[in-house]
């Protein structure tokens, strides 16, 4: 028989799902990895389609240096829930930590579909480009950066890079 998920404290914790998400994350949060991986899995059990508690698992495992595991745990909750922009970007950000940086590009410009405003990670990935040496993507993106924050800096400086390494001077 199934156990009822704990505060870390013994004592049971009661709740819908959303509520019990909540307490998961402040258990993530403060540090309290067993505790939230507790109420996450209990979680799954009752609906193994819950895309949260997916990513609350892949936080759990990114914070514990399980990166790959915490991959495992984002792809799942960004195919439960494609159109999350913060479940997909935490899956780009875990692709990039654990070296799959082709798909990291292509999981960054899936996230910038859905947060178009986000002009850092904009940037970011044009960066993230430039180190690939995809050097037209790299300009494209930097340009679109700099479009979009002209006072950001570091995108002009990364635009300005991206345009020396493809020859050409602006």
């Amino acid at each position: 028989m199934a156990t009822e998920p704990e505060h870390g404290d013994g004592e049971p914790v009661i709740g819908t799902p959303g509520e019990l998400l909540q307490i998961a994350a402040r258990h993530v949060n403060e540090g309290r990895f067993s505790a939230a991986s507790t109420i996450c899995e209990a979680v799954i059990a009752n609906n193994p389609e819950n895309a949260t508690a997916f990513h609350l698992l892949g936080h759990i495992g990114s914070r514990t240096g399980k990166d790959a595991t915490a991959l495992g745990f984002f792809m799942r909750a960004v195919s439960l829930a494609p159109t999350n922009a913060n479940f997909s970007r935490s899956f780009a950000e875990s692709l990039e930590r654990t070296g799959r940086y082709d798909q990291a590009i292509h999981a960054w410009g899936q996230y910038i579909i859905l947060a178009p405003d986000d002009s850092e990670a904009i940037s970011h990935l044009g960066v993230l480009q430039l180190r690939q040496d995809r050097l037209p993507e790299a300009v494209a993106t930097h340009r679109q950066a700099v479009a979009q924050a002209p006072e950001d800096a570091m995108a002009r400086y990364y635009l300005g890079i991206a345009l020396y390494r493809t020859g050409q001077h602006e």
